[in-house]
């Protein structure tokens, strides 16, 4: 007995990417099969597109406010552990990689708020 196994035809990024720009309602399905080919590049498309389609964009905006405030509270905090005990983890971590961080804490946070 012999069995014949058809390889499927190879999928590229470009098919992809118009298959899912075609209809919205088969992203999931064409991110799928990027995924199983080990095609990227289409994600971005898919999900550029759907996020371009949302209804009520305010609904999505709302949705990732509190992560958003979550993530600044971090980064708050950890300004202030930094300035509570500057000396100790300037003496452990070297006075110019904290001074390099606390500025970036710095202009993360007043980026971001």
């Amino acid at each position: 007995m012999t069995e014949t196994t058809e390889e499927p035809p190879e999928v590229t990024t470009e098919d992809l990417q118009n298959k899912a720009l075609e209809d919205s309602n088969q992203i999931v399905d064409t991110v799928q099969k990027a995924t199983e080919a080990g095609v990227k590049e289409v994600f971005d498309v898919s999900v550029f597109k759907l996020l371009m389609q949302e209804a009520d964009p305010g609904a999505a905006i709302m949705d990732i406010v509190p992560d958003f405030m979550q993530t600044l509270d971090k980064l708050c905090q950890m300004l202030f552990m930094y300035r509570c005990h500057m000396q100790d983890l300037e003496e452990r971590y070297g006075a110019v990689k904290m001074k390099a961080l606390e500025k970036s804490l710095q202009n993360t946070i007043k980026d971001l708020s």
